[in-house]
């Protein structure tokens, strides 16, 4: 990659018109390397029916690593409220334009419905050795794993844009983008012919408001795989060669119990990994990666 992704460039082409150059320019900056944080339960605790929750919840969690498929939970269960609320429809600009308060509202539907039928999973770009908020955040303080992927296809990954505290940038572009697609589906209401690749376009321009988040998540260097679900549910199973992935090695975290370890390392063999890695501190590095019980660098060697 040449160049750093430019927020501004990538909007740039899609108000332009340009929609294969916008693509293209976002597959060319997706990083060859991903990281997924795994949240795992501490199973040791007293209680019994919290024991067999927890387990039951670690279970899922390994069988999705050992048979090569990734969970992506509904838009509704992610962690930010503010998620895909970056999009909005200003009805005095469509009502000005002549559209129908009847046609802006079933739009806003569309909108809407479209943002309720996406399951979607995160990964960061930032490597496990420094990024200990990560650990902390979405893998149970160190307790749980992560996994680092290889990008074989980034037709399926999008970068997450970061809104600026001034919203100029993303809402103007936005808006043009609300019109052109208002105007398609205004023809579509009216019987009349729309332009497909357009449509096609617009349908995708949806879905982009799950890959906006405020400039205080910047941190997370995030990525996302989103899928639609089906109806009435809560997640689905997407097999990471669908999704352009290969696993590469596994990372257990500082607070990992020997317990897990012991079972992520089985994986990590039977899917031609190798032993685990495991996170710890060192005389000469705060946060280290350990493997066989030898300090490595950030190429696993």
């Amino acid at each position: 990659m040449d160049k750093e992704f430019s927020n501004r460039q990538y909007f740039k082409l899609l108000t332009e018109g340009k929609y294969h150059e916008a693509e293209d320019y976002r597959r060319l900056h997706v990083p060859h390397k991903l990281y997924k944080f795994v949240w795992l339960e501490d199973d040791s605790k007293s209680l019994l029916h919290w024991k067999i929750k927890e387990r039951k919840s670690n279970s899922l969690k390994f069988s999705a690593l050992q048979n090569n498929y990734l969970w992506l939970s509904h838009v509704k269960q992610l962690n930010d409220p503010y998620e895909y609320k970056c999009m909005y429809v200003n009805k005095e600009k469509f009502r000005k334009a002549g559209y129908s308060d009847e046609i802006i509202a079933t739009f806003e539907n569309i909108l809407q419905d479209n943002m309720n039928q996406m399951g979607v999973t995160c990964f960061s770009e930032k490597e496990p050795e420094n990024n200990m908020p990560m650990w902390a955040y979405y893998a149970n303080n160190g307790r749980g794993f992560c996994i680092e992927y290889e990008v074989i296809s980034p037709n399926q990954i999008h970068k997450v844009f970061y809104e600026p505290d001034s919203a100029d940038a993303w809402r103007i572009p936005l808006a043009i983008i609300l019109t052109d697609m208002m105007g398609e589906f205004y023809k579509n209401k009216k019987g009349l012919v729309m332009d497909e690749s357009k449509m096609e376009f617009c349908s995708n321009v949806i879905i982009m408001q799950l890959f906006m988040k405020h400039t205080s998540w910047q941190h997370e260097q995030e990525y996302r795989l989103v899928y639609p679900l089906s109806p009435g549910t809560t997640g689905c199973k997407v097999g990471i060669m669908g999704a352009g992935l290969k696993v590469n090695r596994i990372i257990a975290g500082m607070n990992c119990s020997k317990e897990h370890r012991d079972i992520l390392n089985t994986i990590s063999n039977e899917l031609g990994c190798g032993d685990i890695y495991h996170v710890a501190m060192s005389q000469t590095s705060f946060i280290s990666l350990v493997r066989r019980g030898k300090v490595v660098n950030n190429n696993g060697k």
